[in-house]
């Protein structure tokens, strides 16, 4: 269609634009690609105020700001919420934010006398689609995650790439790279309709439940990478081809892509009647979360995952699924409320018979009130997880139990009778190939050994820890054996290779998102640069350290702050 158009001198210049790929034209000439993105949201505001005008959309910036996000910087949709507003000059704006987050969207992006309204732009899209690529349209609509894979669309349909491909080409679907793809969110609620309108009833419950298998097949296979001991949970269906390599640092990179999609497929499942799906994605995903961070999604998938155990009834389930919340509490640094749900989960543990279930209640109990420096208790609870473990024969627990007795003993000062728990666990962990527990106990030898004073030893075996955690792809384990070295140095009176460390430590805690670890980072940081004399930047990490300690409590880290910024203060007073 456009061929026999192009001029056939160099005088003109031709513009063409389309929804669909024009890359055929490269072939006979000499053409720039230009992909057109969304607006930006300072473009999206300015659209408004164009058609609206400047001081009505400024007089409701807020209600302004969510017309933008519901029109999803979408051109079009701002042009036709705008003209809505403009026709109505004293509506105001927040009635018509309450119009868009209402039933159907695309319907209130519409105005009357426009045949060009969103649902008919997107109708053209789809009508001139193939029926393999429409019916994957529809079917990947009923997927409650933001993005997709290749993966998930083969498993979903059974279509070859082609389909998928015409999709990205037509512009109904995102090409985001390394086999991922994604919807803007009003295509994917016309996608939604269309499989509503088009599949039968059936169809849809049969490719949800494809969706959800193959989430939880994707979650368990990172699990047997990432946490095998975790091994709870088998999955119903096995992929012909996984998505990943089979190595941690392939599973933890996939994971990251996906670990949105899957929080929203535990809320969905959770909320739909797949209760089994949402807690044993739940459980799968936890060895992810241990590597990762992410808190707050660990907790909120944690709660849903709760849910759906409570309706399914059972015990043993309900009780996993509050010792998950447990622990994620703990890691989010809410203790008290941690003990909460760990207590119950024991009881239930005990009245359904699940005796490793018990142990390992047990030992996270201990770990929660360590963090609430009740060490008496902890080192009961610890010892009561190594009885029923051992009991058991359940060798993981045992290397969890006596990693958690060592640094409960030497937090209470008999460092001994500490490091030969943990010397106990690493013989375990290495006996049984578990290189994640492995580093751990090394970590914790390392802590033991910088305790009692023996710098040489504590670098060593934290030395190791770190290329344990960097082979395993575990981020935020590194940022914590990064700074527990920083401090090593710094004992040792090496000031500057302790800053080396926090710094790396901090940089990385950062990327990883955990302001409890920036936090420590930063007040180490501190520390080191106060050592090393450099008082002006070890004001600046100390005060930093501080603004953080406000949002996440840690009562020996603020003292070790308010001790650092008297000591700055006292230096930098002059002597009288």
């Amino acid at each position: 269609q456009v061929l026999p158009l192009v001029p056939t001198g160099d005088a003109s210049l031709l513009v063409v634009t389309s929804r669909h790929d024009l890359a055929a034209l490269l072939v006979h000439h000499e053409v720039r690609l230009v992909d057109v993105d969304l607006l930006t949201g300072v473009e999206a505001a300015a659209l408004l105020e164009r058609v609206v005008g400047v001081d009505r959309v400024r007089s409701e910036r807020s209600a302004a700001a969510e017309v933008v996000e519901l029109c999803g910087r979408l051109p079009l949709a701002l042009r036709l919420a705008a003209a809505k507003l403009a026709g109505r000059p004293r509506r105001p704006i927040a009635e018509l934010v309450t119009e868009l987050t209402g039933q159907d969207r695309l319907a209130a992006l519409s105005v009357e006398g426009d045949a060009r309204g969103l649902r008919a732009v997107f109708a053209s899209g789809y009508g001139a689609l193939s029926p393999p690529a429409a019916r994957l349209f529809r079917l990947l609509g009923l997927h409650p995650g933001l993005s997709f894979t290749a993966s998930l669309a083969g498993s979903l349909a059974g279509t070859p790439d082609a389909a998928l491909h015409e999709l990205a080409r037509a512009h109904l679907v995102e090409d985001l790279g390394s086999a991922r793809y994604r919807f803007h969110d009003l295509i994917r609620l016309y996608a939604a309709e269309r499989a509503s309108a088009e599949e039968p009833e059936p169809e849809r419950a049969a490719a949800v439940a494809r969706i959800l298998d193959w989430s939880v097949a994707v979650a368990a296979a990172g699990n047997r990478i990432l946490d095998p001991g975790r091994d709870r949970v088998t999955a119903v269906r096995t992929l012909p081809e996984l998505p990943f390599e089979s190595t941690p640092a392939a599973a933890l990179a996939f994971l990251d892509g996906e670990h949105v999609n899957l929080l929203a497929t535990v809320e969905y499942a959770a909320g739909r009647g797949h209760e089994t799906a949402a807690w044993q994605l739940c459980y799968l995903l936890a060895g992810y979360f241990e590597s990762r961070g992410h808190w707050g999604d660990r907790v909120a998938m944690y709660r849903f995952g709760l849910a759906a155990a409570r309706r399914l009834e059972e015990p043993a389930i309900t009780g996993l699924m509050l010792s998950g919340l447990g622990v994620a509490c703990i890691a989010a640094r809410r203790h008290a409320e941690a003990l909460d749900h760990l207590r119950p989960a024991l009881e239930l543990m005990r009245v359904s018979g699940d005796r490793r279930g018990e142990g390992h209640v047990h030992n996270n109990i201990a770990a929660a009130l360590g963090e609430l420096h009740r060490y008496d208790e902890a080192i009961l609870s610890c010892e009561q997880a190594l009885e029923v473990h051992t009991r058991n024969g359940h060798r993981l627990g045992m290397r969890l139990a006596l990693n958690n007795l060592g640094c409960a003993h030497a937090r209470v000062g008999d460092v001994e009778r500490g490091v030969e728990y943990l010397e106990r666990g690493l013989r375990l962990a290495r006996d049984d190939g578990d290189r994640r527990l492995e580093a751990g106990i090394l970590q914790s030898l390392g802590e033991t050994h910088r305790a009692r004073g023996g710098h040489r030893d504590a670098l060593e075996a934290l030395g190791q820890a770190l290329r344990l955690r960097r082979g395993q792809g575990e981020r935020r384990y590194e940022v914590e054996t990064l700074t527990e070295i920083g401090r090593a140095q710094l004992d040792a009176g090496d000031p500057v290779s302790a800053r080396d460390n926090a710094l790396r430590a901090h940089r990385l805690s950062v990327e990883v998102g955990d302001q409890h670890l920036e936090a420590t980072a930063a007040a180490l940081l501190g520390r080191a640069q106060l050592a090393a004399g450099d008082l002006a930047d070890a004001q600046g990490w100390l005060r930093a350290a501080g603004e953080l300690r406000r949002r996440i409590p840690d009562r020996p880290e603020e003292a070790g702050i308010r001790a650092g910024l008297a000591e700055l203060a006292a230096r930098l007073t002059p002597s009288r």
